[in-house]
């Protein structure tokens, strides 16, 4: 079996034990301080081009039976079975342990979507724009370039507006409400070449927001849930978790 467009849209989901993930990515001389980082890499060495993404990782579990574990969902068309036996062909043992078959599951995500439905969401992502000179700006502060004399933008209502762009491309979905959850700046690590050692590179916003929203069209939405929400998709952000709507 291998990954094509003919198999369907899927959550995936996948429990990581931080002991073996940390002791792994010591041994392979990476950097431990930038979470999104460390586990785009240890998907893409376990799954390859199977991976999920866009993915998120969830605060750990805790229970009296259980170690740690961190959650991972993500989107992808590869199922439970396939990224088991990919971990077995490539993966490293450490990396296997971080990462128990066990704990792996999938679900088919629906494959049609109608106009009108309305959900809420939650995604955790990084809103920046680029600028013309191709370099990357937090939203808030390119709004407060922007801004008349006496103006004071709002960073809520910053990226709320390029959320509400972001949905509404290919006319996928109608942000019909969102409110910031959270909010912080990272220093993320990057591979600036193949090849090349991870290093920090320039701050970026990171936030959380939920909210309500509307299907407009059905095959752009599926699109949209499978690319994901603004940039840096790879590495944590982007992927948007639905719940039943509130109103």
């Amino acid at each position: 079996m291998t990954q094509t467009m003919s198999e369907p849209l899927r959550m995936i989901q996948l429990a990581i034990v931080p002991a073996r993930l940390y002791a792994w990515a010591r041994l392979s001389g990476m950097t431990l301080r930038d979470q999104g980082y460390l586990v785009h890499a240890a998907l893409r060495k376990a799954f390859g081009t199977a991976a999920p993404q866009p993915f998120v990782v969830l605060e750990p579990s805790r229970s009296a039976s259980a170690p740690e574990l961190l959650t991972v969902l993500g989107y992808g068309r590869a199922d439970k079975h396939l990224l088991a036996r990919r971990m077995v062909e490539v993966a490293q043992p450490l990396l296997s342990e971080a990462l128990p078959e066990d704990y792996m599951a999938h679900k088919d995500m629906p494959q049609a979507w109608p106009s009108g439905s309305q959900f809420g969401f939650r995604v955790s992502c990084c809103p920046i724009v680029r600028t013309s000179g191709g370099a990357e700006k937090d939203v808030y502060l390119a709004a407060m370039e922007r801004a008349q004399d006496g103006e004071q933008p709002d960073r809520e209502a910053a990226y709320t507006a390029w959320l509400r762009r972001e949905l509404g491309r290919n006319d996928a979905a109608e942000l019909l409400s969102a409110s910031m959850r959270a909010f912080r700046l990272v220093q993320p690590m990057r591979r600036k070449e193949r090849g090349a050692p991870p290093s920090t590179i320039r701050t970026r916003p990171e936030t959380v927001l939920e909210g309500t929203l509307a299907v407009r069209d059905g095959a752009g939405f599926a699109a949209l849930l499978e690319r994901g929400v603004g940039r840096h998709r790879a590495f944590g952000y982007g992927m948007l978790l639905l719940s039943p709507s509130k109103e």
